[in-house]
């Protein structure tokens, strides 16, 4: 694979793992410089790196300004001299002058699904529909396949409370927890509410949201806060896994859209 291709390669990947990214590319070049017109340099927000656009002083300078770019989530074009021989020079001595445009490829925080079963399987479905892209985290390898979600974003089949650490959590990340056990819906809420995650939805009865609240709360070591939703989605008067998971993801959308969930259709009577 050529470097061009892993670059995309690592974009299409940031893109499926809901990361954000900026992408420095050489627009113009006067003289002598490190690389042309052309070159490519991919950065992440904690600075690493895929690709070059000439190394030292210069790559230093554009990393940085590529982070700024990222945290203001605004494009920018910076320009740069290598001649010594001008004051702004920035030392380094090619002789030329370059022009970079760093871009700002923003990526769709993912939905973050604990659980693969009946009710996981089919909120997955319906943020394909949706086109919100997903991870599924469960500890059994039988529900946490490709062969059950052939779309999902990244895939973790592991224990529940280890996964956390390697998941992309934002404050613009959705997780719904609807595992296999009360145990391990309470092992999720704990570790989620350690996260900067913006919603926590907990498939639950009014009386089990309660008894975990309450647990949580005399344990004191993390608190239940106004992220978490539970019972989760909206009332469509129906517990079938395929109305829970419509209400899940109805709510989901809602809260993302900022809507009202009200009806469209005109409050005036229909003649």
């Amino acid at each position: 694979m050529n470097d061009e291709a892993v670059l995309f390669e690592k974009i299409a990947e940031a893109k499926r793992q809901g990361k954000s990214i900026a992408l420095a590319t050489v627009v113009s070049t006067h003289k002598s410089s490190p690389r042309k017109a052309g070159a490519k340099m991919i950065v992440y927000g904690d600075g690493s790196i895929v690709g070059t656009i000439g190394g030292g002083v210069l790559e230093a300078m554009v990393i940085e300004e590529a982070r700024k770019a990222l945290a203001d989530g605004a494009p920018r074009k910076v320009a740069y001299s290598l001649d010594p021989e001008n004051p702004e020079n920035i030392t380094m001595c090619c002789g030329g002058e370059m022009e970079i445009f760093i871009d700002v490829l923003k990526s769709e925080a993912p939905l973050i699904i604990f659980g693969g079963g009946h009710v996981g399987e089919k909120i997955a479905r319906i943020a394909e529909v949706v086109g919100m892209p997903y991870l599924v985290v469960d500890d059994r390898k039988e529900y946490a396949n490709r062969d059950r979600f052939p779309e999902a974003s990244g895939l973790y089949a592991m224990p529940y409370r280890e996964a956390f650490s390697k998941l992309p959590i934002t404050k613009e990340t959705y997780l719904v927890i609807c595992t296999h056990g009360h145990a391990h819906d309470l092992i999720c809420l704990r570790e989620a509410l350690k996260t900067d995650a913006g919603y926590i939805g907990l498939i639950a009865s009014r009386n089990k949201a309660k008894t975990f609240k309450a647990q949580i709360e005399k344990e004191g070591t993390v608190k239940c806060d106004e992220r978490v939703f539970s019972p989760i989605g909206l009332d469509f008067g129906d517990s079938s896994p395929g109305q829970i998971a419509l209400s899940v993801m109805a709510e989901i959308v809602m809260l993302k859209s900022r809507g009202t969930a009200a009806h469209k259709r005109s409050s005036v009577e229909l003649k």
